[in-house]
């Protein structure tokens, strides 16, 4: 018997990774981690639920499965040296704290020391982690112009169950543009499609 000309073989993993992200498998740990060490350690270490919505929001957006266990693997550093046991909110100086502490220096851009690229990948994974979840501390301006439509905008977004990661990259953009707009006028009733 001889097989169609458009058959390929596909590995059993990437095949549950295309239902996953068709809508088709709920998605959890194992379908990142397969190798029972791997999973072992995945799973025992703290902050699994956060950790496994961040690497399946990777997967499911197209990410590939290697690099979102490289991500994995990233987080269990960065929140060992942390020693994190609950999620809370972290700001860039604790996150330049976790890399001094794992390669005994802060990643700087101009920096050249063994590991540096690899200090670098986990500032910008664990920045990006605590983002998705809404944890990263940012300074605050001195003063936020329209902060009261703007806080009301983020939770209009939060009602609408958005990502957390979406609701604060919107934010932020209109925070950028309030910030541009305050400059040319005190008065939001004056906005026009031309300032947008």
């Amino acid at each position: 018997m001889s097989r169609p000309k458009d058959f390929t073989f596909r590995p059993r993993g990437k095949e549950h990774i295309e239902l996953f992200r068709a809508g088709r498998l709920k998605g959890t740990i194992d379908l990142i981690y397969w190798h029972p060490f791997a999973l072992k350690r995945h799973r025992e270490a703290p902050l699994l639920k956060e950790r496994e919505e961040f690497l399946l929001y990777l997967l499911k957006r197209g990410t590939a499965r290697t690099h979102v266990q490289s991500v994995g693997g990233m987080l269990l550093r960065a929140i060992k040296a942390l020693d994190l046991n609950t999620l809370r909110p972290l700001g860039l100086k604790d996150i330049d704290q976790t890399t001094k502490k794992i390669w005994g220096r802060e990643a700087r851009c101009d920096s050249n020391f063994p590991g540096f690229h690899s200090a670098c990948v986990l500032r910008r994974c664990f920045r990006t982690f605590l983002r998705f979840h809404g944890r990263l501390k940012t300074r605050k301006p001195s003063r936020q112009p329209f902060a009261e439509q703007l806080d009301s905008f983020a939770e209009h977004s939060r009602s609408r169950n958005l990502l957390p990661i979406s609701v604060e990259s919107d934010r932020l953009r209109t925070q950028s543009f309030l910030e541009w707009y305050a400059l040319r006028s005190n008065n939001l009733s004056n906005i026009s499609i031309r300032h947008i």
